[in-house]
């Protein structure tokens, strides 16, 4: 999975960009949705990189302990947007977000 750059917000100044893995994700009949997964210390935090938002809920790091490696955050992250219904609260979040990266779903 090959690293893109997108735009990310800031709360007090104007966006920075910044290097993540993209994990995309359809349901049938339901648009796609993409999150972006970049490296941390402890496994990856997650963006949405359409709106250039974070998205805490989907991180995937180990406090203590190994580190989370990017297959286990990106399997986790797809389970959490196909059998927790993840998919459909980050349209709803990300609806209420103007679209700072227009190039991503």
């Amino acid at each position: 999975m090959s690293l893109k750059t997108y735009a990310v917000a800031m709360g007090n100044g104007p966006p920075v960009t910044r290097k993540g893995h993209i994990v995309t994700f359809a349901r049938a009949g339901q648009p796609t949705v993409a999150v972006a997964l970049y490296q941390t210390r402890g496994g990856y935090n997650a963006d949405h990189p359409r709106t250039g938002r974070s998205i805490s809920t989907f991180d995937q790091v180990c406090r203590f302990g190994k580190a989370v490696t990017l297959k286990e955050a990106k399997d986790s992250l797809l389970m959490m947007l196909d059998d927790m219904k993840g998919d459909e609260a980050l349209r709803r979040v990300a609806d209420s977000y103007a679209v700072l990266n227009p190039d991503f779903p």
